[in-house]
């Protein structure tokens, strides 16, 4: 999300602008020029903007330099963080919760191998549809696979 539509949703949000300016501790004018490009916002209005949006400080600060890059280099690089953020930030927050959660409910390895010794033990290969096993190996499997996509969107979100 850019700086104009941070500072028209926030606007929304609490009435107006001349509201919003207020609330920022900036000039109305100010707030008009930030808004059409032609000046940047404080560091604590950032903060406060983005209080009021419940977005991050990084998130409005970000779109802020990117508002005010001078050349084509600096827009470039700031870019990535002004679009596709949110998008991004919510792949990581699902990887990285998914990735918490079959490591919470994996068992252990020493869990895993008295299972397996067990089976041998008897003479017979581990059950089909047994809750341990079936456990045992789809929640390593899942670890596995939700960690090779937690690496392979973080070489994505390097690229973009």
């Amino acid at each position: 999300m850019e700086l104009k539509e941070m500072i028209e949703k926030a606007a929304t949000i609490v009435g107006s602008q001349k509201t919003l300016s207020v609330k920022l501790n900036e000039p109305q004018q100010t707030i008009t020029d930030a808004k059409n490009g032609r000046r940047g916002l404080k560091d604590e209005s950032c903060a406060r903007l983005a209080e009021i949006l419940g977005m991050t400080y990084g998130e409005v600060s970000a779109a802020r330099n990117f508002a005010m890059a001078k050349d084509q280099n600096q827009r470039d690089f700031w870019l990535p963080f002004v679009r596709d953020l949110p998008r991004k930030a919510a792949a990581w927050m699902i990887g990285i919760a998914t990735a918490a959660t079959m490591a919470t409910i994996a068992p252990s390895d020493a869990n895993a191998n008295d299972i397996t010794k067990r089976s041998e033990k008897a003479g017979e290969a581990l059950p089909a549809l047994s809750y341990e096993s079936d456990n045992v190996y789809y929640v390593n499997y899942l670890t596995a696979t939700c960690l090779r996509l937690i690496k392979a969107s973080s070489s994505q979100l390097i690229k973009d």
